[in-house]
């Protein structure tokens, strides 16, 4: 892919319904498996990984990592929340290091209000960079969304991540039908320790 096609990539109101539908059902299932506890961990699969806290667990088809952090809901809120091409370019340099080449904003469907402060909903790009003198360049597009969840006093924030298929989005068939198939979704809650 090109640049320039990347830099054209704007979501239909479709795609958008769908993305968010998408959305709100991983948040549906993430939710499920939190208000199982302690005592049924065992349903998110097979521990992986107990490492430095964190905890991975596979069913095959998904993986959940739980895990603590130690920071506040306000600075995850400041640090991941990217609005502009120079906000997402800021958060990629961070996340991607010596790897990345360049970042962007394709597409804003929708931004914080009064309700929501982390409301987030578009499209982004991170261009990777070159491993050698003869690699192709390396770009990875993305839908994204983030919000704010207010279940039973408690909040949560949370991040959708869809990487899409580029190489199924241009083709003739994906045109005509304006499918967009997610290569992997991923989805981040944070909660607040009551400790």
């Amino acid at each position: 892919m090109t640049r320039q096609v990347v830099d054209k990539f704007e979501l239909t109101r479709d795609q958008h319904l769908e993305f968010t539908a998408r959305t709100k059902s991983h948040l549906s299932n993430m939710l499920q498996l939190l208000s199982l506890g302690q005592q049924k961990q065992h349903q998110l699969g097979t521990k992986v990984h107990d490492k430095m806290g964190l905890r991975a667990y596979t069913d095959g088809d998904s993986t959940t990592i739980t895990g603590h952090l130690a920071t506040t809901m306000m600075d995850l809120e400041y640090a991941v929340y990217a609005t502009t091409t120079k906000q997402v370019q800021t958060v990629a340099a961070i996340l991607h290091s010596h790897q990345y080449d360049d970042a962007g904003l394709l597409d804003l469907q929708q931004s914080h209000t009064i309700e929501d402060p982390f409301q987030f909903v578009g499209v982004k790009y991170v261009a990777l960079a070159r491993k050698g003198m003869f690699a192709k360049p390396h770009q990875i597009v993305y839908l994204e969304a983030t919000g704010t969840l207010h279940d039973d006093g408690v909040a949560r924030l949370y991040q959708m991540v869809e990487y899409v298929d580029l190489v199924h989005v241009y083709t003739a068939k994906a045109t005509w039908s304006q499918a967009i198939r997610p290569v992997c979704s991923t989805l981040t809650l944070f909660e607040a320790d009551p400790n």
